[in-house]
């Protein structure tokens, strides 16, 4: 957990924001920790990939799973 804390008072990690019919959500990627992941991630996020897609999940407070094209 520190070391996310540090990172994160580093301020250089990637962020994406994630537009809903509810408000925005910024969200904070750790490229640090997963760079394959994240630079996979923000590769489909460029191509559009997760447009329009639908949380089919959401815990409030707690979570929202989405990002299945097919819903």
């Amino acid at each position: 957990m520190a070391k996310r804390k540090a990172e994160a008072q580093a301020d250089d990690l990637p962020r994406i924001k994630i537009t809903t019919s509810a408000g925005d959500v910024v969200v904070e990627l750790f490229e640090n920790e997963a760079p394959n992941t994240v630079a996979n991630f923000i590769a489909l996020v460029e191509k559009g990939f997760y447009d329009g897609t639908p949380f089919h999940r959401v815990i409030g407070g707690f979570m929202a799973q989405g990002g299945d094209p097919t819903g």
